[in-house]
């Protein structure tokens, strides 16, 4: 990701020593978005905390979770000041440190007097699911060597030397687990350097660019208004910066920046990443045929037939019968395949409520995605001229403006509203 973030958008995570008591869990890391884009010097963008490996009673899938927005804060020595008084009265400062201390100190690294207004640094968390392999994995939890991976995959040194941000170690070591209940559970990560040693499928790693898409639209946000900062926009919209970073996953030139057997180190033949790409296309079709019938299903059960329906399902065992039937009825509908007798996929269908009714955003938004793409960075993915357009005129505006006008301004006259003409691009895939 670091190569991304470096040459497409002049910004570089830097993993940073957290303060004690400010992580939730060992395993998760501090990094802090850099930015030296036109002229900048490292200037902090925002906090972005990782926490990407599974472990009991977690959020089971990846996320990108806002614990403080952008936003301009006006009269910001006064806010504060009384912010910071709170903080002792609750006896949060001191030697446990303040909860956003170090955000706190990240914003006076630049002069402010009693009248400026400064904008807040963003607070981010990335959450995962990822399990340790090999020998690095036990019931226990996840050791230190399988927590590299993070390290690997977003902060890795390219020229191999170590991180001259590496946290001091804490209580454990990766040869001294940390105890708990008898039972070794978890390395202490903080003690560990950065590795490029990562072992992901390709799934994961497209997963891991989507959820970053979103962190960078949260990170880059320069609005007025928190209400509107980053990834607080419209439904229609919000998913086509995550949906864009997909696409660095699918380009062989940048894949090869890191994609490389564990054992010998050589890079991924071009060959057998172009037949990869090439067995997508096999099922290209019915993906999308499943994520539609995701929609209609999202899509009917957020209508106002909900009543009628419920209605309908009354005395038949509630809810689980009548949204059986309208899932039979869509797949009957618009599968190729008939429905199965005695399943009922939907119970395990987690964005039907978080996202209500708005599921169809993930199509909808990969029409944009593929424009913006095939218009800034299709000739060169590394390009930082097409990165740097995309961060001012997009990403910077978070929910703040009209999409339609947010994407004109992007790409002038190249941007197409109209749906069919978008889908035959989808061929290009």
């Amino acid at each position: 990701l670091n190569h991304i973030l470096s040459r497409a958008f002049s910004v570089q995570l830097e993993r940073v020593e957290a303060t004690e008591g400010e992580l939730w869990h060992p395993s998760v890391q501090k990094c802090i978005l850099r930015d030296f884009a036109d002229g900048a010097k490292g200037d902090p963008l925002g906090v972005i905390y990782l926490d990407l490996f599974g472990r009991p009673n977690k959020f089971p899938a990846f996320a990108m979770f806002t614990i403080r927005c952008s936003r301009k804060i006006p009269g910001f020595l006064q806010q504060w000041r009384e912010a910071r008084a709170e903080e002792e009265r609750r006896g949060l400062v001191g030697s446990k440190g303040s909860p956003h201390g170090e955000c706190d100190r990240l914003l006076f690294e630049k002069e402010v007097d009693e009248e400026s207004s400064i904008d807040q640094l963003p607070v981010i968390a990335m959450v995962g699911s990822l399990e340790a392999s090999g020998s690095a994995a036990t019931r226990g939890g996840i050791k230190a060597m399988a927590a590299r991976a993070v390290g690997g995959l977003f902060g890795g040194n390219s020229n191999g030397k170590k991180d001259p941000t590496k946290a001091k170690a804490g209580k454990g070591s990766p040869s001294s687990p940390i105890q708990k209940g008898g039972r070794n559970e978890v390395g202490d990560i903080a003690s560990l350097e950065f590795s490029n040693d990562v072992r992901l499928s390709h799934n994961q790693v497209e997963t891991i660019f989507h959820e970053f898409g979103h962190v960078l639209h949260a990170v880059f946000s320069k609005t007025k208004y928190q209400a509107v900062s980053g990834t607080r926009a419209a439904v229609d919209y919000v998913e086509i910066p995550s949906t864009l970073m997909e696409k660095f996953a699918y380009d062989y030139r940048v894949v090869q920046l890191f994609a490389k057997r564990a054992d010998t180190k050589m890079t991924i033949p071009k060959k057998i990443f172009d037949e990869f790409r090439a067995s997508l296309a096999l099922t290209a079709g019915l993906d999308a045929e499943l994520q539609a019938i995701y929609s209609l299903l999202d899509l009917e059960l957020h209508s106002d037939k909900v009543e009628k329906y419920a209605m309908e399902g009354q005395g038949k065992s509630g809810a689980s019968h009548w949204t059986a039937k309208v899932m039979r009825n869509i797949e009957s509908e618009h599968s190729s395949f008939p429905p199965v007798p005695g399943t009922h996929w939907p119970s395990r269908f987690g964005h039907l409520a978080t996202y209500g009714g708005g599921y169809y955003s993930y199509m909808w938004c990969k029409l944009y995605a593929l424009q913006i793409w095939s218009t800034l960075f299709a000739e060169d993915p590394l390009n930082n001229e097409a990165g740097t357009k995309l961060r001012r005129q997009l990403l910077e505006k978070g929910g703040a403006q009209d999409p339609r006008v947010l994407l004109h301004d992007l790409l002038g006259d190249d941007i197409s509203f109209d749906y069919k003409k978008v889908i035959q691009q989808l061929k290009e895939v």
